[in-house]
């Protein structure tokens, strides 16, 4: 199961809207990347194919469910699975969303079924879906009451980035879209490769130690244990907060300070985390505590979305992009997402 961050005021870090900007390239240049052809990425999707029903799948809590037809109806009980569910194409086919689930804006004009952890159980039954998504934060106590009742619940938990594009492969299946399916995660995964490319000789003297902020008041850093830790591991730095005692660790800024990264990445979501890299940056030199940091000396700070980290779902794929570009900015130079092929 993937991490999921502190609920009450750390729910808002993960489900608002959030800016984006890069600053910062002090670092020196990392050594060229091997030129050898590189390994192919585990779990590669298998060629589409469309469903047969009835169609028995097994959920990510190991429970078998059969489908007699695709489902026509579908409710998303939280913001990665609504955003899953657009990318694959099937938002017509969504009828009940979580109150959070802003993105894509069409998502905003479905049916709210209620919050992540406080669904109502009477408005998603009146909803007559075929299948509903759950995830870890859903209250279990309804999902168990929904499938008492005889409602198809389909329980994805995605733990890392590849486990997320598997997660929309089986999501496709299921819903027998398995081409939108192997086009959404293929583009994960060429992302995933296009950065492991030229991060996989890297040594450790070539790898940043950055510290991921979710919040600053108080300080919550993302620690090891995290999908987070393993993206910027990927991106070829070092996570300054390893030695932390759990995952989504309250860190003390005195042991930001002894810690001292070489590059600081705060997840913006414009109340914890607000303004450009570069305010940021001001406001931190500002700060007595902050201010002798390497990171802030250097000028190594950097935004990115709080939706892109925190929403374990297709998204991801930019947060990485935009990751690599901070952590290693002569290697990836900050550029738009390619088009939907």
């Amino acid at each position: 199961m993937y991490p999921v961050l502190p609920t009450g005021r750390f729910a808002a870090i993960a489900l608002a809207v959030m800016g984006f900007c890069l600053c910062g390239c002090g670092r020196h240049t990392p050594p060229a990347p091997d030129a050898t052809p590189p390994e192919p990425l585990p779990n590669s999707p298998a060629e589409a194919a469309e469903a047969t029903y009835p169609l028995t799948v097994t959920d990510d809590e190991g429970i078998r469910i059969t489908f007699d037809s695709a489902p026509d109806r579908i409710i998303s009980m939280s913001p990665p699975l609504t955003e899953m569910l657009f990318a694959l194409g099937l938002g017509d086919r969504v009828v009940g969303v979580t109150r959070f689930c802003n993105y894509p804006e069409e998502a905003t004009a479905k049916a709210q079924i209620g919050g992540i952890a406080d669904p109502s159980e009477e408005q998603i039954v009146a909803l007559n879906p075929d299948v509903v998504f759950v995830t870890v934060g859903n209250p279990m106590p309804v999902i168990e009451s929904l499938r008492q009742d005889g409602v198809r619940v389909y329980s994805a938990n995605p733990g890392t980035y590849l486990e997320v594009a598997e997660c929309i492969e089986r999501i496709a299946d299921v819903c027998d879209v398995p081409s939108a399916g192997a086009k959404v995660s293929g583009r994960m995964r060429r992302a995933l490769e296009a950065v492991q490319s030229k991060t996989r000789a890297l040594t450790d003297a070539d790898k940043p130690r950055a510290l991921l902020i979710v919040s600053r008041d108080p300080l919550h850093v993302a620690g090891p244990g995290t999908y987070l830790s393993a993206m910027l591991e990927t991106c070829g730095a070092t996570n300054a907060a390893q030695k932390a005692d759990n995952p989504w660790k309250q860190y003390s800024v005195e042991m930001a300070v002894a810690a001292d990264p070489d590059l600081l990445i705060l997840a913006s979501d414009h109340v914890y985390v607000s303004g450009t890299a570069a305010q940021q940056l001001r406001e931190l030199r500002a700060d007595e505590q902050w201010k002798d940091v390497k990171a802030v000396r250097d000028g190594e700070v950097t935004v990115i979305e709080g939706d892109l980290l925190f929403r374990a779902g297709p998204r991801l794929e930019e947060a990485l992009r935009q990751m690599a570009a901070a952590v290693h900015p002569k290697l990836f130079a900050p550029t738009a997402p390619p088009a939907p092929s």
